[in-house]
C-alpha cells in the first residue's frame, strides 16, 4: 500500500484559497467564536470557517478519521463557495 502523505495545509481551489489548521479541542472551541455553546470534552471534531476560508480539524484524530472530515467540510466550503460566486 502507498504511503499517504499528511494532511495538506492548503487546498487551492482555483477560485478560493482554503486554508486547514490542525488544532486543539481548545482551540476548536475558540474557533466557533460562541457561535455554538460546547464544553471542552464536546469539542468538534471539525469546523468549516467560510468567513476564514478555513478548516480546522482535530489533531487528536487519527489520521485516517482527519481525512475524512477534511473530505466531509471540503464539502460544505464547495457548497458555500459556489454559493458566494453565484451572488458576485
Amino acid at each position: 500500500m502507498a504511503k499517504r502523505g499528511p494532511i495538506p495545509t492548503e487546498i487551492d481551489l482555483g477560485s478560493a484559497l482554503i486554508h486547514v489548521k490542525l488544532v486543539t479541542k481548545k482551540q476548536m472551541i475558540e474557533a466557533l467564536e460562541n457561535e455554538m455553546e460546547l464544553k471542552e470534552d464536546e469539542a468538534l471534531q471539525g469546523l468549516w470557517d467560510a468567513e476564514e476560508d478555513t478548516i480546522y480539524i482535530g489533531k487528536w484524530l487519527p489520521i485516517m478519521v482527519q481525512r475524512w472530515i477534511l473530505f466531509h467540510e471540503l464539502v460544505h466550503a464547495c457548497i458555500d463557495l459556489r454559493d458566494r460566486f453565484e451572488k458576485d
